[in-house]
């Protein structure tokens, strides 16, 4: 079909504009291609997303990283011929959210994984302690 022609063509481009500036650049010269399209704005948001992080000490480099991860993850996806939303990300490039909703979906999980480890470290998984004492039949 036209659209595996057009992942297949041009699954590389795809890959490169999550390379932050990049994005913009490869949106505006690979128009023609839905899938370029579809991993070039997810790309751009990643991008336009990472520039007021390096002006907020520590909070700013921890989303850093997250960001990044997205970065490798949409890379790869694209590589690999896929077609898939980045969380957060996807919704947002369409404009199927705001960035208001974005945060708050983003502070969200942040908290719920903060739960989820607190919890983890205050009450690490107890032991099965083997029974000493043999069955008697």
């Amino acid at each position: 079909s036209d659209e595996q022609r057009d992942v297949q063509a041009n699954k590389d481009i795809a890959a490169i504009s999550y390379l932050w500036i990049l994005s913009i650049v490869i949106y505006f010269l690979k128009r023609d291609s839905a899938f370029v399209k579809f991993h070039a704005k997810q790309g751009i948001v990643l991008f336009l997303l990472s520039l007021p992080l390096a002006f907020i000490p520590f909070v700013g480099q921890l989303l850093g990283l997250i960001i990044l991860a997205g970065v490798v993850i949409g890379f790869l996806n694209a590589a690999q011929g896929l077609k898939r939303d980045l969380p957060i990300v996807g919704p947002l490039s369409r404009g199927e959210i705001s960035i208001r909703d974005a945060w708050k979906q983003a502070l969200e999980s942040v908290v719920r994984f903060a739960r989820a480890f607190g919890d983890a470290v205050r009450s690490p998984p107890k032991q099965k302690k083997e029974s000493t004492h043999k069955q008697s039949k």
